[in-house]
C-alpha cells in the first residue's frame, strides 16, 4: 500500500508545553482523579504532542481511537491506561487550542478562499440572484495558546525495578505498583 503522504504535505509546528524546573510532566489518573508526575525529554514531549495531534484528527474524523503503545500505571490507584488518556484537563485543552490555532483556522480559511474563487469562476458573465464573497485577504488567528507554569510541587521517587523516576504527592506513601513495569514496589 503506498502512502499518500509526501514531505511536502507535512508541517512542522513549534509547541511549548510546561514541565516544572525538575524536568516533569504533570498527568492525572482518570479513575482516581490524583496527580503526578513523569520525566520526560523533548523526544517524550513530542511523542505526546503527535499522539494528542493523531487523537484530534481521529476525532474530527468521527474514527475509532488506536490503541497507544504507551501506557502508565497511576501510581496511587493501580489504574492503567494509555498515556495520551492521563493528560490534565487542562493539557488536553491546551493541546486543544493548539491544533486548532495550527492546523483547522487555516484550512478554513483556506477552504472558504477556494469556494469564494470557485463561486466567482462559476458566477462571471451571469446575473445571479445570490452572491457569495468571502473576506479572508487577513487570516486572523486566535492568539498562541500558553501552557504553564508547572509548580515544581511533589516529591521525586526513583524506581529502582526500571531505573525511571516519577513524582507522587509529598505525603504519600502507599504506592504498590511502579508506574512505567508494573513491578510491585514498596516505599520507605
Amino acid at each position: 500500500m503506498e502512502d499518500d503522504s509526501s514531505a511536502e504535505d507535512m508541517q512542522h509546528y513549534s509547541v511549548a508545553v510546561s514541565q516544572d524546573r525538575d524536568g516533569f510532566f504533570r498527568l492525572t489518573c482518570p479513575s482516581c482523579g490524583l496527580d503526578f508526575k513523569i520525566q520526560s525529554s523533548d523526544a517524550d514531549l513530542q511523542h505526546i504532542l503527535e499522539a494528542q495531534i493523531r487523537r484530534v484528527e481521529r476525532d474530527m474524523k468521527g474514527e475509532e481511537s488506536e490503541d497507544s503503545s504507551t501506557s502508565l500505571t497511576c501510581p496511587y490507584c493501580g489504574y492503567r491506561d494509555a498515556l495520551n488518556e492521563m493528560y490534565t484537563e487542562e493539557a488536553q485543552e491546551y493541546f486543544q487550542r493548539v491544533v486548532h490555532r495550527e492546523l483547522i483556522v487555516p484550512m478554513m480559511n483556506d477552504f472558504a478562499n477556494k469556494l469564494a474563487k470557485s463561486w466567482e469562476r462559476g458566477n462571471r458573465g451571469s446575473s445571479s440572484l445570490i452572491s457569495f464573497e468571502a473576506d479572508t485577504s487577513r487570516e486572523i488567528l486566535p492568539p498562541r495558546p500558553i501552557h504553564g507554569p508547572e509548580p515544581a510541587d511533589m516529591k521525586i521517587v526513583e524506581f529502582l525495578c526500571c531505573g525511571e523516576r516519577a513524582k507522587i504527592r509529598d505525603r504519600w506513601y502507599a504506592v504498590n505498583t511502579c508506574p512505567f513495569c508494573k513491578t510491585n514496589v514498596q516505599l520507605s
